[in-house]
């Protein structure tokens, strides 16, 4: 069988398929015919190793008949919802035990800023206390000139 006979007998088998799908399986095979040519096989032995296209076409359509009649009634989809369920529950959980962390991360760095600052405040009051009592206890140039 030459390539042509082989292509002709695909296409025709493949009439009744999605256009995409025809399409890939007739590219695959050409590419089949080029690569096995450039290895320096002939058309005849490509054929052989491709296969009968009569098979091909039945295993696609077999294939393709299991894919549409495929029994949705067997899932048991409140299994399904359940679990989804406890999934989302599980993460909801665990968003809120993030979220106290963070609060009680949070709380405690607002503790610590706020003894920070009372600290830094105090530090503060008594440098400037310390100041003024250096300050009121020098006398001033103009009161040093009057004794």
């Amino acid at each position: 069988m030459t390539k042509v006979e082989y292509m002709a007998q695909l296409r025709s088998g493949l009439c009744g398929f999605d256009k995409e799908i025809r399409d890939e399986i007739i590219s695959d095979y050409e590419e089949h015919f080029d690569e096995g040519i450039a290895l320096g096989k002939s058309e005849d032995e490509i054929c052989k190793e491709l296969g009968s296209v009569e098979e091909l076409i039945s295993e696609l359509k077999e294939i393709g008949n299991k894919k549409k009649t495929f029994d949705f009634s067997s899932i048991d989809f409140d299994k399904y919802a359940e679990k989804f369920a406890k999934t989302l529950g599980s993460i909801g959980a665990a968003v809120y035990r993030g979220a106290g962390t963070v609060a009680d991360k949070a709380d405690g760095v607002v503790q610590e800023a706020t003894a920070f600052a009372k600290m830094v405040a105090k530090g503060f009051e008594e440098s400037m206390e310390a100041h003024k009592a250096e300050t009121a206890e020098k006398p001033t140039d103009s009161e040093g000139s009057e004794k």
